[in-house]
């Protein structure tokens, strides 16, 4: 399953991830530390679980869930927060919430819902949602890597017209797409960092050529790496 943690609290976020990629049903585990930059991303992750703290800068955990509640009927929620107010839980309870856990969270609590969480999804699930959740996957844990359409195909064990169709049913973009649009969105993070090249940023998210960096970056953000930069 890929699962999405909200928490404004580092260590929090941190320490709930790690135990989410423990768990043998977890293939990816994105955490952000607000409601704002998962919304952002939400989007483009084929997410199954989202567990979110409900005070944080911005908006709320109940005010994220509010506005996606509908535009992602599969995902399933649950509130993690170091509150217990009635009225926090009334709230959630009829934004259709699976569970309301305080903090600190009992672990054993949090397993449990999981476990039936995952044996609920296993059941509906069909095998070419998995097949793309795999490549996104293997995408983000490999984009540094050399990689093309037939590797994508073969970490999935499907055909590249499979994939490719499959893909784009789901997410609305190619494998490739995707591919270069995660790598340029990792570069702009790194872009931050002043004291990398961008040559060396290049390399660092799967370009061996400058030129073609440069030529994606371009199409993907409309301006330059060097104006990208610049405007920083």
């Amino acid at each position: 399953m890929i699962y999405v943690v909200v928490d404004d609290e580092i260590k929090i976020r941190e320490g709930l991830s790690r135990y989410l990629q423990g768990r043998k049903d977890c293939d990816k585990v994105y955490s952000f530390q607000n409601a704002s930059e998962a919304l952002n991303r939400l989007p483009k992750i084929p997410a199954d679980v989202l567990l979110t703290d409900i005070r944080m800068p911005g908006f709320s955990g109940l005010e994220l869930i509010e506005t996606i509640t509908g535009a992602y009927p599969d995902l399933t929620t649950i509130i993690i927060s170091g509150y217990s107010e009635f009225d926090y839980a009334r709230k959630a309870i009829e934004l259709g919430v699976r569970r309301y856990l305080t903090k600190p969270t009992d672990i054993y609590e949090l397993n449990e819902i999981l476990d039936e969480i995952a044996a609920e999804k296993g059941e509906r699930s069909q095998p070419e949602d998995r097949v793309v959740r795999h490549v996104i996957a293997h995408v983000e844990q490999h984009f540094r890597e050399e990689l093309d359409l037939q590797q994508l195909a073969d970490a999935a064990f499907v055909s590249r017209n499979y994939l490719c169709r499959r893909f784009k049913e789901m997410t609305g973009e190619s494998p490739m797409e995707y591919l270069a649009r995660y790598r340029i969105e990792q570069a702009c993070l790194l872009m931050h960092d002043g004291q990398r090249t961008i040559g060396d940023i290049a390399r660092s998210v799967g370009f061996s050529d400058r030129r073609a960096f440069s030529r994606v970056f371009k199409r993907w953000q409309g301006i330059t790496p060097q104006d990208y930069r610049n405007s920083l």
